[in-house]
């Protein structure tokens, strides 16, 4: 059987093996905050009225990593690594509650080999979350994104992990032709990431504020809209790039047209 990788979109190994960066696809999605129910328009003058809907993880990717055991106990400077930059409200929670009832709500599974080998690693360790001290108040903040599903394009994709993640349909917004962002980095856990962002505009007032489907409770804990300065400030370090890519979406706020008639 001919293997595909669904990661690079090319044939011969499967994802495990892709010696690419982990993709994933997702959309920005703009509105004009002085008249947030209307059409957004291209260009603008004043891009502080130009905001962008963020997501917050549910699981700092530290937490994530640190609770599956994704670790060696020895390598102290990798788990203090691990241990400053989850959210203080996560380590927390590491201290008063049992440790299998964290692997359930975080990996939904029991998995009892993986979970004995997680336990034990966390016992050797767990002094450390007295003594080391998390930087963050929350979990990280990003653009809605996912990876692709097999022969999935990047735009599919993309439209498709966004819906999961903000529950916005794909008649709500416009995505601008030609224009897409793409950012590499080292995630803390020590893995290389590729995110490629569409830039989507709003066409029709969309609700934010509504419950949770089951598919965003297991992925994200908080939607907003931000301002590209408030964007920027909760940029966690290892975003490296994302300055850049906020700098390149205000050249396209500025100098792109897009004018979407009002219905």
């Amino acid at each position: 059987m001919d293997m595909f990788c669904n990661n690079c979109g090319q044939r011969g190994h499967p994802f495990r093996e892709c010696q690419d960066p982990i993709l994933s696809c997702g959309i920005i999605l703009l509105r004009n905050k002085r008249a947030p129910r209307e059409r957004v328009q291209l260009p603008v003058d004043t891009v502080n009225d130009i905001e962008v809907l963020m997501v917050r993880r549910k699981d700092s990717m530290s937490f994530a990593e640190f609770v599956r055991g994704k670790y060696n106990p020895q390598d102290t400077a990798y788990v203090q690594s691990l241990i400053e930059n989850m959210s203080r409200a996560e380590v927390a929670r590491l201290l008063a509650e049992p440790f299998d009832q964290i692997w359930m709500k975080v990996w939904s599974d029991r998995r009892d080999h993986e979970l004995l080998l997680a336990r034990e690693k966390f016992e050797q360790v767990k002094p450390m979350l007295t003594t080391v001290v998390a930087q963050y108040e929350e979990a990280e903040w990003g653009f809605p994104k996912g990876r692709r599903t097999r022969c999935e394009t990047d735009i599919v994709c993309a439209e498709r992990e966004f819906f999961e993640e903000t529950n916005i349909r794909r008649p709500s917004y416009l995505v601008v032709s030609g224009v897409q962002f793409e950012e590499t980095f080292v995630g803390t856990n020590g893995i290389a990431y590729q995110h490629r962002y569409f830039v989507g505009l709003v066409k029709d007032p969309v609700d934010i504020h509504r419950r949770f489907t089951d598919m965003q409770r297991r992925e994200i804990s908080a939607i907003g809209w931000k301002t590209l300065s408030e964007c920027l400030q909760l940029t966690r370090p290892h975003y490296v790039q994302r300055p850049e890519i906020l700098e390149q979406l205000v050249r396209v706020i500025k100098t792109i047209e897009v004018r979407l008639p009002n219905e």
